[in-house]
């Protein structure tokens, strides 16, 4: 899961769960799968071995023994396969999901590396944190913001696309210049102006 999709969100189960995904197909429908009741987040810490080995741990069926639970690490970075729950809303296709889901995780699993390190190789470069370079200046990343380039366009077709009209097509924004605050001035207002205004505006609106 983590190199197909990357570390997990905090859960919204609280102290049942570790970790949680979210997605959403292209009809706006929301699918999550999460751990339940499987680390030491909701166990607890693990005890010494004793503690597990007794007789009458033992002699209990295996569902229903004491035993020791991974901490979040260990589950998270463990290669077995793991019981998660899976939710979606009332009328999403789930079975269409997990078929999506299926084939996202074998496709990772046969062409190999991780989204981590390809998210790092395709968006590094937009970065504007410094690293430990101490030395080197950052930069203000004021043009890459996806509100200025991305908008519901890019949810459409080619084909799609080309059939809009081109006043149709929303309006393209710019990144905003911070003001000179050398040309700024400071205004006073006391208490007696504001309610003047307040008076004038009442009147106005009693007048209409």
């Amino acid at each position: 899961m983590i190199r197909c999709f990357g570390w997990p969100n905090t859960s919204e189960v609280l102290m049942h769960g570790s970790g949680q995904y979210d997605f959403e197909d292209s009809n706006l429908d929301a699918f999550s799968i999460f751990d339940y009741k499987q680390t030491t987040l909701y166990h607890g810490l693990n005890r010494e071995d004793e503690y597990y080995d007794t007789l009458k741990n033992l002699r209990k069926p295996p569902q229903s023994r004491k035993r020791k639970w991974p901490s979040l690490e260990e589950f998270w970075e463990s290669e077995e396969p793991k019981p998660f729950r899976f939710i979606a809303d009332d009328k999403g296709e789930w079975r269409k999901f997990v078929r999506y889901l299926r084939k996202d995780i074998e496709r990772r699993e046969t062409m190999g590396g991780s989204y981590e390190e390809e998210s790092l190789e395709k968006f590094g470069h937009e970065f504007d944190i410094s690293h430990g370079e101490w030395e080197k200046q950052g930069k203000i990343n004021s043009d890459n913001i996806a509100v200025l380039h991305y908008d519901w366009t890019h949810h459409l077709t080619k084909a799609e696309l080309k059939a809009i009209k081109k006043e149709d097509l929303p309006e393209q924004f710019t990144s905003p210049n911070m003001p000179d605050l050398s040309q700024a001035e400071r205004i006073f207002v006391d208490k007696d102006e504001i309610k003047q205004e307040m008076e004038e505006e009442k009147v106005s609106r009693d007048s209409i």
